[in-house]
Formats: structure tokens, sequence, C-alpha cells
């Protein structure tokens, strides 16, 4: 997850708390924990910036409430697949071979 970090030109200060993870094939966990960190760090960076604070706080990420928010922030609510049209249709037709 170092991508995110560098892509955001950000050092990755903040602190992992806990060891839960998100059952899945992917990695869900990782990707929740260094995306709210990066978000975090970035928070902080501006706070710093506008002179808000004199050094930039401290940033610690709970990695299991970051993949409960991962888990349960976005579901469908009344999502409906449409019908485009007809279904797909094929006619496929016979071609002479060998024949000249």
């Amino acid at each position: 997850m170092k991508d995110i970090w560098a892509a955001l030109g950000l050092h990755h200060r903040a602190e992992e708390v806990g060891a839960d993870t998100y059952p899945s094939c992917f990695a869900v966990s990782d990707l929740a924990s260094a995306s709210l960190g990066a978000v975090g760090e970035a928070m902080a960076a501006l706070l710093e910036a506008l002179g808000l604070v004199p050094t930039p706080p401290r940033v610690t990420v709970d990695r299991r409430l970051a993949s409960l928010w991962f888990a349960q922030s976005i579901y469908p609510v009344d999502w409906r697949c449409r019908r485009f049209g007809r279904p797909l249709q094929v006619t496929l037709k016979p071609r002479m071979v060998g024949s000249g």
C-alpha cells in the first residue's frame, strides 16, 4: 500500500493498531487501513500547512474499524438491473468450403 502514500506525496507516519482482517480473497483490510491512514496524514499535513497546528498531529488507524467501514459503508439500495433492448440473437449462415 506504499503506492497510495507515494502517489499523494505523503510520508508513512500513521500508526496502525489492531490485527483484525476482513475475510476476503482480496487485501481489503490492507487497502482500508492504508486509505484511511493516507486521508489522516493528508489532513494532518493540511492542518500544518494552514498554520492551525505547529506540528502535524499523530495519526492512528484502527485496522478493525477501517475494515468494518469498508465492509459496511456502501451497499445497493433499490438498485435494479435494466434490460438493454432485446436479448442478443446470433444467426449463423453456412458457407461452402472447398467449392471452386
